[in-house]
């Protein structure tokens, strides 16, 4: 069984958290760093952008925003994801590996089995979105507003959705779970597309059933839990190297 190292969990600036992703993409690529999994919190309302999206995108002068949110450029592609009060993950991974398939798209639908199964283990009603779903992307900037195959849903509204990277020997998923209802600032600050975004996407609290607390501990570990199993890996414990901060702290200089 292949070990995974798994980072600790913590909430952490927009900026550390997609320099990191990234930089772990272009570690494990090189063969510098080994396979890493971490899930993660955000400190701030975020709006990551997809790779090839612009700022421009959003509509609106990103100078008038700045002491709202902050606007992040993600590695992978996609649209804008609101982040806030969710649980993110990431997994980095030489690619093509042992305990992953050769095709990304099987890659996205196995580690969305894996996190549905941990939301059903912690007592909320969720599937993934069918693999024949045809999505329209038109006009849609973010990605609550779509929901694409594989994608996990509850109440017909999307709950988790994911993004990708692939180089040339290495492989980024990461994605993320509303934890709570995040969408006052989203509400007053994109107008009718946040209108938008909120109606179609919907909190894990929302999904609980009655009188369960949302312990996020408990949910950790039944994601952890159903990715080993899923992958047919173990996780083990480690932080990043010296190597590794000093690279990070100079990207994030």
């Amino acid at each position: 069984m292949t070990s995974i190292r798994l980072l600790p969990y913590g909430l952490y600036s927009p900026d550390y958290n997609m320099a990191l992703d990234n930089l772990l993409l272009e570690r494990v690529g090189r063969g510098e760093s080994p396979s890493t999994f971490r899930l993660y919190g955000w400190s701030i309302s975020t709006l990551s952008l997809g790779r090839n999206q612009a700022p421009s995108v959003l509509g609106f002068d990103i100078s008038e925003k700045s002491d709202e949110f902050v606007i992040v450029q993600r590695p992978t592609g996609g649209a804008v994801a609101v982040h806030g009060k969710d649980l993110s993950y990431s997994l980095a991974s030489p690619y093509p590996c042992q305990f992953l398939p050769p095709r990304p798209k099987v890659c996205y639908q196995m580690l969305h089995d894996a996190m549905a199964k941990a939301l059903e283990d912690f007592g909320c009603g969720v599937e993934c979105a069918p693999e024949d779903l045809q999505p329209d992307y038109r006009d849609k900037i973010y990605c609550g507003l779509t929901q694409s195959p594989y994608d996990i849903v509850g109440k017909d509204r999307k709950l988790v959705g994911s993004a990708q990277r692939i180089s040339k020997r290495a492989i980024l998923q990461h994605g993320f779970i509303l934890l709570d209802e995040d969408f006052g600032w989203v509400r007053n600050h994109l107008g009718n597309e946040g209108e938008k975004v909120a109606h179609s996407s919907i909190a894990l609290k929302e999904l609980l059933p009655e009188g369960q607390i949302l312990n996020l501990e408990t949910l950790q570990k039944n994601i952890l839990n159903a990715v080993e199993n899923t992958l047919q890996i173990k996780f083990q414990k480690a932080p990043l190297t010296p190597d590794e901060e000093q690279e990070l702290a100079g990207v994030l200089v």
